[in-house]
């Protein structure tokens, strides 16, 4: 019973080491402000986008600019993706709305917004880690969670 207790009593010794000594995430996302003013973003990339959906339940992500082109020609049909198309009566609801990246005092987020121009996300990203740090959004302001 003694080497099981003095296993479980090093195992547990060396995973709060680890938290301790590797607190990367938590390092990572403190230098990103608890507030931001969303008048006070800098948009650097922004997507139009659309979002299809179809009878049988599937949805398609297309550029809002491809996706015109491709409605306004003679053709019955839109590309998809490769090798993928389908009718233009084939689809049921669409909805648009906006993606990029923002940049607020030197630190890059990534946004959402819907069709009215609005924000409804924003977040950055740590790809290292696979962390995510979202922000809360009411009355123009960014609030972190």
């Amino acid at each position: 019973m003694s080497v099981l207790g003095f296993v479980l009593i090093s195992l547990t010794t060396l995973f709060l080491l680890m938290i301790v000594l590797f607190p990367e995430d938590r390092l990572y996302f403190r230098k990103y402000p608890k507030t931001i003013n969303l008048d006070e973003l800098e948009i650097i990339e922004h997507y139009d986008l659309i979002n299809l959906y179809m009878r049988d339940g599937k949805n398609f992500v297309l550029d809002l600019e491809d996706y015109k082109k491709q409605y306004n020609s003679d053709s019955d049909f839109i590309t998809l993706d490769i090798g993928l198309i389908a009718r233009k009566d084939s689809f049921v609801l669409f909805d648009m709305y906006g993606a990029g990246t923002a940049k607020y005092k030197e630190k890059e987020l990534s946004y959402l917004k819907n069709s009215n121009g609005e924000f409804t996300s924003l977040y950055a990203k740590n790809e290292r880690m696979f962390k995510k740090l979202e922000y809360k959004i009411r009355d123009g302001k960014a609030n972190k969670c």
